[in-house]
């Protein structure tokens, strides 16, 4: 079973956006919470894809390099990171 990224809820805050997120898989499942500045998003996908949508790619992105337990449980998107995820638009 591939693991199912649920996005539990999503929180407005002053800089953009917390998500807390679920992974789950056969092995269990893990929590995070995703800082998604507002700035990040509108530079990564020119405004036309939802912050959902870059977080839940963001995560498949990592999943398929690393194992859900080594994605950290608390993670903020700043410019230089997580890049390699592709092109939003």
């Amino acid at each position: 079973m591939a693991a199912t990224i649920i996005l539990k809820s999503k929180e407005e805050i002053h800089e953009g956006w917390k998500f807390f997120v679920e992974i789950e898989d056969k092995k269990g499942k893990t929590e995070h919470e995703v800082i998604l500045p507002r700035v990040y998003w509108a530079i990564v996908t020119i405004c036309r894809v939802p912050p959902e949508e870059l977080v839940r790619r963001s995560i498949e992105f990592l999943l398929a390099r690393e194992p859900k337990e080594s994605i950290k449980k608390t993670f903020y998107f700043i410019q230089n990171t997580l890049l390699e995820v592709g092109h939003f638009v």
